[in-house]
């Protein structure tokens, strides 16, 4: 993800509603009303296996395809 969006970019807030909410989410359904930082969505989803994290995430790289496009020829 940081490849595709700088460190101060972290601090941007995403919006979710409840409907955008999956089984499992320790932290993303804590801030429904207020949104998250892209970096506390990281966190959320990494530290602590939430969801709606991942999800969200996986929105904002454009879902499978934008992710193969982030990575691919990197040799990661």
């Amino acid at each position: 993800m940081l490849l595709q969006y700088p460190i101060d970019k972290l601090d941007e807030v995403i919006t979710y509603t409840k409907d955008d909410l999956v089984e499992y989410l320790p932290i993303t359904e804590k801030h429904v009303d207020s949104g998250m930082t892209l970096g506390k969505i990281a966190e959320a989803a990494i530290r602590y296996s939430d969801n709606t994290a991942g999800n969200t995430l996986f929105k904002k790289l454009d879902g499978p395809k934008g992710f193969e496009r982030s990575y691919s020829g990197r040799h990661l």
